[in-house]
C-alpha cells in the first residue's frame, strides 16, 4: 500500500494573500483622520462607545486618550447637567458608568443601581461578594491599619477592589514614613474628598434625569389622552365622557391603552378601539344603573301601596301569599316598572291594573311554586309520576343554610326560601343566572335592596326520604313509605310502639307522626332497617288514646289560644276563638265557621304535636317505677293496666 501523500503547504505569497483578504480594512477606516474626527464631533457620546465595540481599528481610535480626548469630553458636554469627567476616570469609563446599564461584576442587563462614589455599577445579587461591611482598620494591619483608624468614615461599607489597591499603593511605599507617605496620605485623603463630592454631583444629576424623563413620560401620556379622547369624541362617544365620574375617570386614565408613554398613531387606534369602546359601554351601563336605582326605589314604594289595596280586594284563598319582592318580579308587574328612568309612570294606571290582574298572578303564582317544589324534590328523589311528592308523610325537608329538619306544608315559608339581602350564600349562586337577564341585574339588585331579601326559591331546601329507617313503621301501619300521604296516615291514626325501645314495665305509644320524629331521633344506626314497630290494638290502644286525650286537652287549648290561626277571607291572625269571632261578624253563623274553609292554621305554624305516652303491663305496681315512669305517670302521660 502506497504511503500517504502529505498535505503540501501553501506559499508565502499564497499565505500573505489570505491574510490580507482576512485583514482588510473596511473603508471607513481607510478615510482621512480629519474627516472621521470631524464625524465623531457629532456623535454623541454613547454612539461613540458604540462605535468602540464594531471594529478594533474603532476602538483603538477612539480609545487614544491623545487623539480623542477632546471628542469625548466635548460629546459628554452636551449631556444637559451631567457633571464633568473626574480626573481618577477615562472618559469612555465614564461614559459606559453613566448610561450601558450592565452589572460590572455578572454583565446582566438591566442594571440601573449605580454606586458612584465606588464608581461602579452593580445588581443586588452582586454587591454583597464586593462589599466589605465593618470597621475599615480590621481589613489591614500595621500602619495602615492604624491609619484606617484615624481617618476611616463613619459608614463602614467599602468596596473590596479599591480596598486592595489601597494596600497595593501601600505596600509599593519605598517609605512607610516621612516626606513620601504624608504626599501619599495626602493625595489619598484629597482622592477621597474628590470622589465624594463628585459622587454626590452625580446623584444630583441622576435626580434630574429622572425627574425630566418622568415629566417627559408624563407629557406624552398626557398628548396621548387628549390624543384618545378627541378621537373617541369623534367617534360618538363625546357625551359619554362628559358624564364620566371623577372615579371612573381615573380608572379610564390608568388603562393600558390610555396611561402609556407613546404617540397614538392612526394603526394602534385601531387596535386599541374595541377595549376602549368596550370600556366606555361598562361606564355608560353604570351610569344609567346609578339612575335607575332611585327611579325603582320609587316604583317601589308605589308598588307597596297599590298591593295592600289588591290584597284588600282580593278574594283569593291561599296557605301563603307571595311577598312584594315575588310580585315585583312577576312578568307582568316587571313589565310595567322595568323601564327606563326616565321614563314616567302611571301610577293611578299602575293602580287600577294590578288590582284588575292581582287575583289571576297571585293564584299563578302559588301554582308555580307547589310546581317549581315538586320538580326541585323529584330531581333529588325517585318516585312514581302518579305519587303526591308533596305529601308523602314519610318526607322531611333540610334546609342546606341553616340546618334546620322541616316538613310539608311549613317548608315553603321557610325563612331561607327568601335568602338574607347583604350574605353570601346559597341563594347568592342561585340568582346569578337571573341577574344577567336584565342590566347587570340592575332591576333584581334594587328589588332585593329595597325589600331585603330574594324572591322565593326553593333551591336551599334538599329533601329527605328516611327509606329503610321508617320501612317497618309504615308496613306496621299497612301503608306504603313511598306513597302513603300524610292524609292517608292520618285517616288510618294507628297506634304503635318500638320493638327496640322495649321496657320491661309497660309499652310506650305512639301515633305515626309521634313514631317518625322518634325514628329520626332515636334511631341513626346504620342497622336501622331492622327496627321493628308493633300496631296497638284492642283495650290496651283505647286506654292510649284515653291518656292521650286526658294529657293533650289542656295543651290544645293553649295552643288554640296562641296567634297560630289566620281568615282565609281577609288573611287575618289570631287565636282560634278570634277567628270563629271574626267570621261571625262576615254574617257567617258560628256553627258553620269551618276550619279550613273560613280560617285555617297558619302554615309557619308548627302542628300540635301528639306526646307518646305509656301503658305500663298488667301487674306493674308503683313500686316497679323508675324516675321517667314515676314523672309521666304525674304528668298524666302514663297510667296503669284497666283490667275492667
Amino acid at each position: 500500500m502506497a504511503p500517504a501523500m502529505k498535505k503540501a503547504k501553501p506559499s508565502s505569497a499564497a499565505r500573505e494573500k489570505d491574510d490580507d483578504a482576512h485583514t482588510k480594512k473596511p473603508w471607513i477606516t481607510d478615510m482621512p483622520l480629519d474627516v472621521l474626527f470631524e464625524i465623531f464631533k457629532h456623535l454623541p457620546a454613547l454612539a461613540l462607545l458604540y462605535l468602540t465595540w464594531t471594529s478594533k481599528d474603532f476602538r483603538a481610535l477612539l480609545l487614544s486618550r491623545s487623539r480623542t480626548r477632546r471628542i469625548w469630553q466635548d460629546a459628554l458636554a452636551e449631556v444637559k447637567y451631567l457633571p464633568s469627567t473626574p480626573q481618577y476616570m477615562s472618559e469612555p469609563a465614564y461614559t459606559h458608568l453613566a448610561f450601558i446599564s450592565t452589572c460590572h461584576i455578572c454583565h446582566r442587563t438591566s442594571c440601573h443601581s449605580i454606586l458612584w462614589h465606588f464608581r461602579v455599577r452593580m445588581c443586588e445579587e452582586c454587591i454583597p461578594s464586593k462589599f466589605f461591611h465593618g470597621k475599615l482598620e480590621s481589613l489591614f494591619s500595621g500602619r495602615l491599619s492604624q491609619l484606617a483608624k484615624e481617618h476611616g468614615h463613619s459608614h463602614e461599607f467599602y468596596y473590596l477592589p479599591d480596598v486592595a489597591h489601597l494596600q497595593e499603593q501601600f505596600n509599593a511605599l519605598p517609605q512607610k514614613d516621612g516626606e513620601i507617605f504624608d504626599d501619599f496620605l495626602h493625595q489619598r485623603l484629597q482622592l477621597t474628598s474628590n470622589i465624594y463630592e463628585h459622587a454626590m454631583q452625580c446623584s444630583r444629576w441622576m435626580q434630574q434625569v429622572e425627574k425630566a424623563r418622568e415629566e417627559n413620560r408624563r407629557k406624552l401620556i398626557s398628548t396621548r389622552e387628549a390624543a384618545i379622547i378627541e378621537r373617541l369624541t369623534k367617534a360618538g362617544w363625546g357625551e359619554e365622557l362628559g358624564h364620566i365620574t371623577p372615579f371612573n375617570s381615573r380608572k379610564f386614565l390608568l388603562l393600558p391603552e390610555v396611561n402609556k408613554p407613546e404617540e397614538l398613531d392612526n394603526m394602534e387606534w385601531e387596535n386599541i378601539l374595541p377595549a376602549l369602546v368596550k370600556c366606555m359601554e361598562c361606564y355608560k351601563r353604570c351610569r344609567i344603573e346609578n339612575l335607575q336605582r332611585p327611579a325603582f326605589r320609587t316604583r317601589f314604594d308605589s308598588l307597596n301601596t297599590s298591593i295592600e289595596d289588591a290584597s284588600r280586594a282580593t278574594t283569593t284563598k291561599l296557605d301563603f301569599y307571595p311577598r312584594p319582592v315575588d310580585i315585583c318580579h312577576l312578568p307582568e308587574v316587571r313589565r310595567l316598572l322595568d323601564v327606563e328612568y326616565d321614563t314616567k309612570i302611571n301610577y293611578k294606571y299602575l293602580k287600577k291594573e294590578l288590582k284588575s290582574i292581582a287575583p289571576g298572578l297571585v293564584g299563578k303564582w302559588y301554582k308555580d311554586v307547589l310546581q317549581n317544589f315538586e320538580d326541585h324534590l323529584r330531581s333529588d328523589i325517585k318516585v312514581d309520576n302518579d305519587v303526591k311528592v308533596l305529601e308523602l308523610a314519610a318526607m322531611r325537608f333540610t334546609c342546606r343554610m341553616c340546618s334546620i329538619t322541616l316538613e310539608y306544608p311549613m317548608v315553603l315559608v321557610h325563612k331561607c326560601l327568601y335568602g338574607r339581602s347583604g350574605c353570601h350564600n346559597i341563594v347568592d349562586t342561585m340568582h346569578k343566572e337571573e341577574r344577567k337577564d336584565d342590566l347587570q341585574g340592575v332591576y333584581s339588585t334594587s328589588a332585593r335592596a329595597f325589600y331585603g331579601t330574594y324572591p322565593w326559591s326553593c333551591q336551599p331546601i334538599k329533601p329527605v326520604m328516611w327509606g329503610d329507617r321508617i320501612k317497618n313503621l309504615f308496613k306496621a301501619c299497612d301503608q306504603d313509605p313511598g306513597r302513603a300521604t300524610a292524609v292517608d296516615m292520618d285517616r288510618r291514626d294507628a297506634r304503635v310502639t318500638c320493638n327496640q325501645c322495649f321496657s320491661s314495665r309497660g309499652r310506650v305509644v305512639m301515633t305515626w307522626r309521634a313514631a317518625l320524629d322518634h325514628c329520626i331521633s332515636e334511631h341513626r344506626t346504620p342497622n336501622s332497617s331492622s327496627i321493628k314497630w308493633s300496631l296497638i290494638t284492642g283495650r290496651e290502644e283505647r286506654q292510649a288514646r284515653a291518656i292521650e286525650e286526658s294529657y293533650m286537652e289542656p295543651r290544645i287549648r293553649k295552643y288554640e289560644q296562641q296567634q297560630n290561626w289566620a281568615c282565609l277571607i281577609c288573611s287575618r291572625v289570631g287565636t282560634k276563638r278570634d277567628m270563629i269571632t271574626h267570621v261571625v261578624r262576615h254574617n257567617i253563623l258560628a256553627n258553620d265557621a269551618e276550619e279550613g274553609k273560613h280560617y285555617h292554621r297558619k302554615i309557619d305554624s308548627p302542628p300540635i304535636r301528639v306526646e307518646s305516652v305509656m301503658v305500663f303491663f298488667k301487674g306493674i305496681t308503683k313500686y316497679d317505677l323508675d324516675s321517667r315512669d314515676v314523672d309521666w305517670l304525674v304528668q298524666g302521660r302514663a297510667d296503669y293496666y284497666d283490667s275492667d
